[in-house]
């Protein structure tokens, strides 16, 4: 049990460094392993409870989910669309705007497009080392809290 949990943990660690690694590298396909890592997540958390706890595990793990995407979602947003609006060809304050212009110059449309690329990269970097602290935290913190259940007295119920 105690080396599935590692190998759990270590795979995690691994995923969080390689989805770094990969959205600082590449285009917007660095954001589709964001979702699969969160089933690694639920899963962790289900693998460091007893059975009897695993529903209130899965609960808290899937709520944290839901938190961490909305309250995420805003401040990487507003960081992608600072970059494009900093870094653009300042015609207008989105993609689909500055496109949208008659006559656009295609010099404009392509920074434009760079500028709004710049700004996807941003945010998913800093999504990604934000996701990476908390992974370091969480294999930090879950040995401490698994020694402190394990210690518990076995006559304890849960109601």
């Amino acid at each position: 049990m105690l080396a599935a949990q590692q190998a759990e943990r270590v795979a995690i660690a691994t995923g969080l460094l390689s989805l770094l690694v990969w959205a600082a590298t590449s285009d917007l396909t660095g954001i589709c392993p964001q979702s699969v890592l969160g089933l690694d997540v639920l899963t962790a958390a289900l693998l460091a409870v007893p059975p009897e706890r695993a529903g209130a595990a899965g609960a808290i793990a899937g709520t944290s989910n839901e938190l961490g995407n909305a309250l995420g979602i805003s401040p990487l947003g507003a960081t992608a669309a600072l970059v494009f609006r900093l870094s653009g060809p300042d015609v207008a304050g989105t993609l689909n705007e500055t496109l949208a212009v008659p006559g656009l110059a295609e010099g404009a449309a392509e920074s434009a497009r760079a500028a709004f690329l710049s700004g996807m990269h941003v945010a998913v970097v800093i999504g990604s080392a934000a996701s990476f602290a908390v992974g370091l935290l969480i294999l930090r913190l879950v040995p401490r809290a698994a020694r402190v259940s394990q210690a518990a007295p076995a006559s304890r119920s849960v109601r």
